[in-house]
């Protein structure tokens, strides 16, 4: 079930409100997250993002931007998907990358422009 435009803004919310040794600990050289994260990829996950599409391909490729908070307030569906994929797979490249998304709003702006687009009916 996709989680309504109130629900993203809540987690939203609860990222903005974590402070980064709550949202990430080091263990032996390796990140352990908040569950927070975890609810943030299941929301992503449930909204069609955290797949291959042709903007995270772009960024890859150096075509278009990386994501900023800024940039994701603005971003229509497809630039969001992009934008959230490429958020999400970087820590696969690199560790602790999502704590650094945490600490530069983009977790929760994407949430947020999630819940934008899913209340003008863009997301069914």
């Amino acid at each position: 079930m996709r989680p309504s435009p109130k629900k993203l803004r809540a987690l939203a919310d609860q990222l903005d409100a974590a402070p980064p040794e709550h949202f990430i600990s080091w263990a032996d050289g390796v990140p352990h997250y908040s569950p927070l994260l975890d609810q943030w990829t299941h929301a992503a996950r449930s909204l069609g993002a955290l797949r291959g599409s042709p903007v995270y391909g772009d960024i890859l490729e150096g075509k278009h931007p990386r994501p900023t908070a800024r940039a994701i307030a603005t971003a229509d569906k497809r630039s969001l998907i992009g934008y959230a994929t490429y958020l999400f797979r970087g820590e696969k490249f690199c560790y602790g990358f999502h704590a650094g998304c945490h600490a530069d709003g983009s977790l929760s702006a994407v949430l947020r422009r999630f819940a934008d687009l899913k209340a003008k009916s863009w997301f069914s």
